[in-house]
């Protein structure tokens, strides 16, 4: 997840198989979603 500009966030789901962590992220790895957050439903804490 990234923090961007007004609160709001970009959280970006990988290709990970079963019991792999985001450390396991290498650049072959695909993005199969990309979801952001406004601020109306997301507050400032993260």
């Amino acid at each position: 997840m990234f923090k961007v500009e007004g609160a709001a966030a970009l959280y970006f789901q990988f290709d990970l198989k079963e019991g792999q962590s985001l450390a396991d992220i290498k650049p072959e790895n695909k993005v199969l979603r990309m979801i952001l957050t406004y601020p109306e439903i997301l507050d400032d804490s993260l």
